[in-house]
């Protein structure tokens, strides 16, 4: 594959990507707080980041097993998987930046460098799911 042809592909991969996040943000009836759904995770008791990693692994999972094994759910393939992960990932960066530039009170919960998030897997998991043979 030559460069333009990989770019190309990144950059269809972005788009729809953009365009599963404004369908979805729809969706979830996000308008005035598009993090709203996410920060409701603090009811219980887990931060929004930490929860947008959970469901990031779950994709992650679900590509693992789909790089496997033919999907069985037709409307969930690996690329709606992808696109659902990197997604997250966006997200996880927005609710990042906006911890960072807000001085709006309502906003409770700690974001915590991405080298602490991983410290804190460390010792809760160890290293064992992280290496292959």
């Amino acid at each position: 594959m030559n460069n333009e042809r990989f770019i190309a592909y990144i950059e269809a991969t972005f788009k729809n990507c953009l365009q599963l996040v404004k369908t979805k943000n729809k969706d979830y009836g996000a308008t005035e707080d598009a993090l709203a759904n996410f920060r409701k995770s603090v009811n219980v008791g887990v931060a929004p980041e930490r929860a947008i990693l959970v469901r990031l692994s779950d994709k992650i999972s679900r590509i693992s097993t789909l790089l496997a094994n033919e999907a069985e759910v037709s409307d969930e393939t690996i690329d709606d998987t992808i696109h659902d992960a990197i997604n997250y990932l966006a997200i996880l960066r927005v609710i990042i930046w906006n911890e960072r530039e807000s001085t709006d009170s309502t906003h409770k919960f700690r974001v915590r460098s991405m080298k602490d998030v991983g410290d804190e897997i460390m010792k809760q998991d160890g290293p064992s799911n992280l290496s292959r043979p």
